[in-house]
């Protein structure tokens, strides 16, 4: 048996409501803010041509038709150019944090945050996830273009791929292979841990769209702080359950009875 679903669940929300928890959280809070800044920035000007055009056609449209400051509420006056670098900042931070996210949440015990977290093997890290993401990202949406369960059974065997690369330093191809040979007898086991992680998102991401209809500003403040929190929880459910599949396959040692020595008896002249 690979892992509890309850268990990975439990140590994973321990270890997230830590000090060191919220500090990881902090800090993909301010890149998944940052990265908000950016996107809204780099679409206001092109929905504001949009909404001009639409209203000097029919200026009844205005009544109806959000503003530009309603639906980019963090778009900040600068050119397309710094929109996308701020968005590639954005990107680039969040990636390094969830390597550290996923170095930290791996051990049984808690450990400090150090440097090390992020440090270590970086640049190849960060290389063979983009590229394995790519790769991956593809051959589920084909999967699930063709049909469903081929993209779900994709999703299962290769979500390793991550742990593998951040945490056992893999390259992508050595890493998917480890995924699929850690999941081999487990797959519904990880599925069902996946399956509770996407109905705890679908539960609490409308809380945040339904505060955006009253105010749009704290409605996208809340979203963001929302995703921050199940991405992180998402790294920290994988990291886990990943170290209880690699428990799972070491092997057992087994004491053997009939090898234990007798009591001396001393024999009777």
């Amino acid at each position: 048996m690979g892992f509890d679903t309850s268990d990975v669940i439990q140590e994973a929300g321990k270890k997230l409501f830590t000090r060191q928890g919220m500090t990881l959280l902090s800090v993909a809070l301010i890149f998944a803010l940052l990265g908000l800044i950016g996107l809204d920035s780099a679409l206001y000007d092109f929905y504001l041509d949009i909404w001009e055009r639409a209203i000097e056609d029919d200026p009844e449209l205005a009544d109806t038709l959000d503003h530009p400051d309603e639906m980019f509420p963090y778009a900040l006056d600068i050119p397309l150019a710094a929109s996308v670098g701020v968005l590639l900042l954005s990107w680039l931070g969040y990636l390094v944090i969830s390597i550290a996210a996923l170095r930290w949440f791996y051990p049984a015990s808690i450990q400090p945050l150090s440097f090390d977290l992020v440090s270590r093997n970086l640049g190849s890290a960060m290389l063979n996830l983009i590229i394995g993401g790519i790769l991956f990202a593809i051959a589920w949406l084909v999967g699930l273009l063709i049909f469903i369960i081929p993209g779900i059974f994709i999703f299962v065997v290769l979500i390793y791929y991550y742990t593998g690369i951040t945490i056992e330093d893999r390259s992508f191809i050595s890493a998917m292979s480890r995924s699929t040979e850690v999941t081999k007898g487990n797959r519904w086991q990880v599925f069902f841990l996946y399956l509770v992680v996407f109905v705890l998102a679908m539960v609490i991401s409308p809380i945040g769209f339904t505060v955006q209809l009253i105010d749009p500003f704290i409605g996208q403040t809340v979203n963001v702080v929302l995703n921050s929190f199940i991405g992180l929880f998402f790294f920290g459910i994988t990291a886990v359950s990943f170290r209880y599949l690699v428990e799972a396959q070491q092997p057992q040692i087994d004491v053997d009875d009939s090898d234990e020595f007798e009591p001396f008896t001393p024999v009777e002249a």
